[in-house]
């Protein structure tokens, strides 16, 4: 397990085992939480830790460190590693503020314009510098994998994050600079590590508008595609019918809108939206649950649930229609061309 401790914000929950189904369940309640969400999925491995940053409920960026070196990665490839690989891991959920956030993600995605240890520097002279320079920054200070943040606005400390609450002899009513230099020369003179930062940039991982509940879950079940399921008793033919018609998919193509080029593979029915839905569209002209995909008697058929700003299939104005392959279906400022997938 690694030994790696970061501040933790609110611990929703804390080093519970890893299984797919247990990742699945954190998905869904993170998802219920909707926009009131903000903070990390951590998982613990004993030669690493991955972490999954949400923002207003949505997964954000992602990052890992391994062999002591911090790297950002993509969501997708967050999932597929955890899903896939059969390293004992526990997971812990925590809810942030958004400077612990872009903390954390500034650690993982920026090299640091400074890092050395207190016993080769003097941490005040940095200090004086950044106020100096009335510079936006982040500082951490490590001691024994222990990472504890500070955060610096205008040249002034304003946030302080504690992983080792010991706080060297501090108390939380001392200004944040003192409490920084107790930390950093303690009584024992035990040389402590500090990191700056002042490019503090973060960025929103490449593939988050590819990553939907669809995928999500498809990363989830790969798993159990792997290492395999216990045979399951034959179904009868009406019921593996019903099961079939149920489990048909369409390939839909963003192909106009703030989201072109992106493209989904998705069981039905379905729902499309801006928050509610399992496909999510980032256009605010779209409502939250705009429309649904579903099949009745073989056929695909897309309804209007009532969306604010109403649904154009193929140049006419529907409420509900059947679709065929390739129709066009325009909700909003965002079109769609919709492909039938044939097993």
């Amino acid at each position: 397990m690694t030994k790696e401790i970061f501040p933790e914000g609110q611990v929703i929950f804390k080093n519970k085992p890893y299984t797919g189904e247990f990742l699945r369940i954190t998905m869904a309640e993170i998802d219920k939480a909707g926009e009131s969400f903000m903070g990390m999925l951590k998982a613990d491995e004993h030669d690493a830790v991955y972490f999954l940053f949400f923002l207003k409920g949505d997964a954000y960026a992602a990052g890992c460190i391994k062999n002591d070196k911090p790297m950002p990665i993509s969501i997708k490839d967050f999932l597929q590693h955890i899903s896939t690989d059969t390293s004992k891991r526990n997971l812990s959920l925590h809810k942030t503020d958004p400077v612990l956030l872009k903390g954390m993600l500034v650690f993982l995605q920026r090299e640091p314009s400074t890092k050395v240890t207190t016993d080769m520097i003097n941490l005040e002279s940095i200090l004086n510098q950044i106020k100096s320079e009335q510079a936006a920054a982040f500082v951490i200070l490590k001691r024994n994998n222990t990472y504890n943040l500070f955060y610096f606005h205008s040249g002034e400390p304003k946030m302080a994050y504690f992983a080792d609450t010991s706080l060297a002899g501090a108390t939380e009513d001392s200004p944040i600079a003192e409490q920084m230099l107790l930390y950093a020369y303690p009584a024992d003179k035990t040389p402590i590590e500090v990191l700056v930062y002042r490019d503090i940039k973060t960025s929103e991982a490449r593939d988050t508008a590819e990553i939907k509940q669809f995928l999500i879950a498809d990363a989830l079940m790969h798993e159990s595609r792997c290492f395999g399921t216990k045979p399951k008793p034959p179904v009868p033919p009406a019921v593996e019918a019903e099961k079939e018609e149920k489990t048909l998919r369409v390939r839909i193509e963003v192909t106009d809108g703030p989201q072109k080029g992106n493209k989904f593979n998705v069981p039905l029915p379905c729902t499309i939206g801006r928050r509610d839905a399992a496909i999510r569209i980032r256009d605010m002209t779209i409502s939250k649950t705009h429309a649904s995909l579903e099949v009745s008697e073989g056929k695909i058929i897309f309804r209007d649930l009532d969306s604010t700003n109403g649904s154009i299939v193929n140049g006419k104005a529907v409420k509900e229609t059947e679709l065929s392959n390739g129709d066009i279906v325009q909700m909003g400022n965002t079109t769609l061309k919709i492909h039938f997938v044939t097993s």
